[in-house]
């Protein structure tokens, strides 16, 4: 099973347009202990809830109609390969960096594990609206060689498209002074 992910530019105004019915989240993660059933070892697992109830007769979710949105759409491309992304970009830790990614924008009514919508933030969309020419190869360079890039067999010129069309989108994002966002699905 492969991830298949929609990156595109739109306000947030828009989105319930696209993702009609899909809630709101609510501001804070909700954390709970979790013991895992092999290891033993207790951890801390984050969730994101709805900031509403869902409705008793949730819809399926179902793939969004973009119309004439400006967007990408990449096999592959996961919160993990983002991640690592973001760290070559920007520096930091891993796992600060997918915490950074995790946050939906909106969540599907019947909160499936098989769908996402998230928000590129500021800091991430600045860095990919500023990837031009050498920046832009070395950056490619790094990012096909990090493990989960590798194991997917993505080349580096694989890399350059994708970070040349995240870049056209980040821009574009930046001059309408709208959102970057990514829907994923399974």
């Amino acid at each position: 099973m492969s991830v298949s992910t929609e990156f595109f530019v739109m306000s947030a105004a828009e989105l319930p347009t696209v993702f009609p019915g899909w809630l709101p989240v609510r501001p804070e993660a909700f954390t709970r202990e979790v013991v895992n059933p092999f290891t033993g070892k207790t951890s801390v697992v984050k969730t994101w809830l709805p900031a509403v109830d869902p409705p008793v007769s949730a819809a399926e979710t179902r793939v969004p109609e973009f119309g004439n949105v400006a967007r990408r759409a990449f096999h592959r491309i996961d919160h993990v390969k983002l991640g690592q992304l973001l760290l070559i970009m920007s520096g930091g830790d891993f796992k600060t960096r997918i915490e950074q990614l995790a946050r939906p924008a909106l969540i599907a009514p019947a909160e499936s594990e098989e769908t996402g919508l998230h928000r590129i933030d500021d800091e991430f969309a600045t860095a990919l609206a500023g990837l031009d020419g050498s920046r832009l190869a070395k950056t490619a360079v790094e990012w096909a060689q990090t493990e989960e890039m590798r194991r997917d067999r993505f080349t580096v010129a694989h890399c350059e498209t994708v970070l040349c069309d995240l870049a056209k989108l980040a821009q574009q994002a930046q001059g309408s002074q709208q959102g970057l966002y990514f829907y994923w699905s399974l």
